[in-house]
């Protein structure tokens, strides 16, 4: 899967229309990457912070925003093939669906569409706020834009007139047309992106998050919703449904998102990392399945699954459970989680009847309980040793006869390897005295 990690934050991301590529817009830079393996094919340098980034429908061109420079580059060989000059700092740009033009969003309260051929501006529209997003319809016809004036627009290109406007509480952000009869919205401070009918300028509906919507993307076949929140989360909706079917948690507010072609990944960009999903769990599971040779690690269950350890499932029936779930029950018996790892280790004995529950012995150790015992005996022996060599011995020897409770011939003092030690006041004065 694609994971990028880069020194600065991540403003924009896209993918080529083929899928292969990916590119991220950050402080200085647009680097495009190959999708699969997340190597850098190329990197497009510019003298300042790069907001906007995007593909060209044919996949034959790049164009970025920085400051007030649109830049076209050639996708194969990275050169500078043309560049425009705004009025002022954009926040940023889209092709049009022929590829004629380009459309920008600027902070001198701006929208404008230019003639990529001549390199001349063809149109422009009026707000009374900067305009903060952007959005060619289908046809070409249309323009939407967002701007923090708090309302949503839609333009007659041919004719700069304004056909619909859509009033919001506060400053719109990010807007996208949804095929020929929706467009969607997200505000600032705002929780909800808000789902319009085109004709009438009605809201039909509100998907909700527990931050602010940054940004909204639809699939190119109209049937899901990408939004991207500072609750640390983007997700995925039915468009037709307006039903949650995604959501993919990030450790920072997300400030992007984009479908990948097939719309089988979604890509977001949350800091100065980059990565992509599966936005069905059965692409995930059958991709897994196809390339390795084993189950999820508990890690990945966590992380791709967004799922609980507790809820662990075989992703591939063939091949057996992962020895790091065993590890981190062990670890939970350890740190006082007893109840919680005899449960996930008696879920592992259903799901593989005869798994080892304790790899790291010579002997197979199916007892859930067994194991358990043994390894909240070595989290009580740790302690027994820090306050022995705290001074505490009251509290060490506590902690050993503990341990000798859940074991009784365990060793008591692990820095001695060739005697077993089972006295627990011999070993806890020994280790205060050998700490003083």
């Amino acid at each position: 899967m694609f994971h990028v990690s880069l020194d600065h934050q991540i403003s924009d991301v896209a993918y080529s229309p083929d899928g292969k590529y990916i590119a991220t817009a950050n402080d200085g830079s647009t680097q495009i990457w190959d999708a699969v393996l997340g190597e850098e094919i190329l990197q497009l340098k510019h003298n300042k912070p790069v907001t906007s980034v995007e593909f060209s429908p044919d996949g034959k061109y790049i164009a970025t925003a920085s400051s007030n420079k649109i830049t076209i580059w050639d996708s194969t060989t990275g050169k500078q093939v043309t560049q425009l000059q705004d009025r002022d700092s954009l926040f940023v740009i889209q092709f049009s669906r022929d590829r004629k033009y380009i459309a920008t969003g600027s902070r001198d309260r701006m929208a404008r569409v230019w003639d990529i051929a001549t390199s001349k501006e063809v149109a422009s529209f009026s707000h009374d706020g900067l305009v903060d997003d952007v959005s060619f319809s289908p046809d070409n016809k249309y323009l939407a834009t967002a701007s923090w004036d708090r309302n949503a627009r839609i333009w007659d290109i041919a004719t700069g007139k304004e056909i619909i406007r859509l009033n919001h509480e506060l400053e719109v952000v990010t807007i996208a047309f949804g095929g020929n009869k929706y467009i969607a919205t997200g505000s600032f401070a705002s929780n909800d992106a808000q789902i319009w009918d085109i004709k009438t300028g009605e809201e039909i509906t509100r998907l909700h998050h527990d931050g602010m919507v940054q940004d909204i993307v639809f699939s190119q076949n109209g049937k899901y919703i990408a939004t991207a929140s500072s609750d640390n989360t983007a997700r995925v909706w039915d468009a037709t449904t307006n039903q949650e079917i995604a959501r993919f948690k990030q450790d920072k507010s997300v400030l992007a998102v984009a479908f990948s072609p097939d719309h089988k990944y979604v890509v977001t960009a949350a800091d100065n990392i980059a990565q992509s999903h599966f936005l069905k769990q059965e692409d995930l599971v059958q991709e897994i399945c196809s390339r390795s040779s084993r189950n999820l690690t508990a890690d990945e269950w966590v992380w791709h699954r967004n799922s609980s350890l507790s809820e662990y499932q075989k992703t591939c029936e063939n091949l057996p459970i992962h020895p790091s779930v065993m590890t981190t029950a062990q670890e939970w018996a350890i740190n006082g989680k007893g109840k919680a790892a005899e449960r996930l280790l008696r879920k592992l004995m259903k799901l593989e009847p005869d798994i080892d529950l304790n790899p790291e012995t010579e002997v197979i150790d199916n007892s859930p309980t067994d194991v358990v015992r043994r390894f909240e005996a070595l989290g009580k022996i740790k302690k027994g040793v820090m306050w022995a060599k705290q001074g505490k011995i009251e509290a060490a020897m506590a902690a050993f006869r503990q341990a000798q409770n859940r074991q009784p011939d365990i060793d008591l003092n692990p820095e001695t390897d060739d005697i077993v030690e089972t006295d627990p006041e011999a070993v806890a004065r020994a280790l205060a005295y050998k700490n003083k």
